[in-house]
């Protein structure tokens, strides 16, 4: 133990300082949680209110559960639904409470999208933007500057600085968001005009 460590030991050992250390540390999971909660909710906001000044085609999925590993955050437009519970495509945040990542996702499940023409239509363009692919349901990914797992980085988000991390991640949504949306309608459009 060096000299520092050593200190911080004798410290946080004393009884009185111990005890406080305990109560900090039964309040971190949950204080950690709505830190999460409040940011991605601060980023929901941000992109709901930025795509509603273009125009009122978009939606925007906010899960309740930050926690779940699979939870998404999801920009798309309300034609990219068709009646089902999910869009078929959309940009997205995933893994909101660990190392986030965002990218062109796609509910593989779906039988409304061409999902190979997609594909091929959005590779060229990763190409460009050095975004990854390795992932049967998103077309394109990339991770985010933050890893919520790791605790410095907690202080990014924190409430009182959460406003230009948010903004921030909203933005890497919103440029994707500005090409994918070119591709995407015209996929579409060409296998709606092939299906007639």
């Amino acid at each position: 133990m060096d000299k520092y460590e050593q200190e911080v030991f004798n410290f946080l050992t004393q009884r009185d300082n111990f005890e406080s250390m305990i109560k900090v540390v039964n309040h971190y999971s949950r204080i950690r949680k709505q830190v999460l909660e409040s940011f991605w909710n601060q980023v929901a906001d941000n992109l709901l209110s930025r795509v509603k000044e273009i125009n009122d085609y978009w939606e925007i999925i906010n899960p309740p559960n930050k926690d779940d590993k699979n939870a998404k955050l999801i920009i798309y437009k309300k034609l990219w639904k068709n009646n089902e519970q999910y869009p078929f495509v959309g940009v997205a945040w995933e893994r909101l409470s660990a190392h986030s990542y965002y990218g062109v996702w796609s509910d593989i499940k779906s039988s409304l999208i061409n999902s190979p023409k997609l594909k091929q239509a959005l590779d060229s363009w990763r190409n460009e933007i050095n975004f990854e692919t390795d992932n049967s349901w998103w077309y394109l990914w990339s991770h985010g500057k933050y890893d919520f797992n790791i605790q410095n980085d907690l202080v990014f988000i924190l409430p009182d600085v959460a406003a230009s991390a948010a903004e921030e991640y909203a933005d890497n949504l919103l440029s994707l968001l500005s090409k994918a949306e070119i591709i995407i309608d015209t996929v579409i459009s060409n296998s709606t005009a092939a299906n007639n």
